[in-house]
């Protein structure tokens, strides 16, 4: 495997793969590269809606080994579907995928508990990518899934809950509003708006808000 390190924990034997992706060519795409680099795996489910990955990846038996996970979706976005299935799976390894420069989503997939994250317009990279993830590994600067399992759930119940207000307006940041926009929703000033955002970054530990929109919602230009 070239240009691809990182730390590995378990075997790989037979993945169980699961594909999401709001983009049907793709999904396709990515299929013919885990058939490629990974010829004893079954890919399990496709989908394109993250809720519906959730629900497959934490429910159904025997669970798939690994998740290709776009960022970019309709509703919940990839890091906080990766978050959530972390939760509740210290097994499952989750490779996040992207057509935006890496660094709009690097630190929020590593707070997800994935293993990694790619640009779809390096399909070599992608290829050594699924394979060390398969295997149980991790790219540089991320946890493999047992590790990364203990560190989010942690972090998690480490968290602040926010009050209802701030709740209100990181939904509606992550909708992607803009503070005029979220101040004239809410019925409150601009400069209210900055101070609800900023407490809830300070809560859940982010540095800005397009990392509440990167995290909840989709992506702020």
């Amino acid at each position: 495997m070239m240009g691809m390190t990182g730390i590995t924990d378990g075997d790989g034997a037979h993945p169980l793969v699961a594909i999401l992706d709001n983009d049907f060519l793709t999904i396709d795409a990515m299929r013919r590269i885990v058939i490629e680099r990974l010829p004893d795996a079954r890919i399990v489910w496709t989908g394109t809606d993250g809720r519906d990955a959730i629900e497959y990846c934490t429910n159904t038996r025997p669970a798939p080994t690994l998740l290709i996970v776009d960022m970019s979706l309709q509703g919940l976005q990839g890091p906080e579907v990766c978050r959530r299935i972390r939760m509740n799976s210290n097994r499952l390894a989750m490779l996040g995928m992207t057509s935006f420069p890496l660094e709009r989503y690097t630190d929020a997939m590593h707070h997800a508990g994935a293993q990694g994250i790619v640009s779809k317009a390096q399909l070599s990279q992608i290829g050594d990518a699924i394979e060390l993830t398969a295997s149980g590994g991790a790219m540089p600067g991320f946890d493999v899934p047992k590790t990364a399992c203990i560190r989010v759930r942690h972090e998690t119940d480490d968290r602040v809950p926010l009050t209802p207000r701030e709740q209100e307006v990181a939904d509606l940041c992550a909708e992607g509003l803009l503070n005029d926009e979220i101040a004239a929703r809410l019925g409150m000033t601009e400069a209210t708006v900055r101070k609800h955002l900023q407490h809830a970054m300070d809560k859940l530990g982010y540095r800005s808000a397009r990392q509440i929109a990167a995290m909840y919602g989709r992506y702020v230009d």
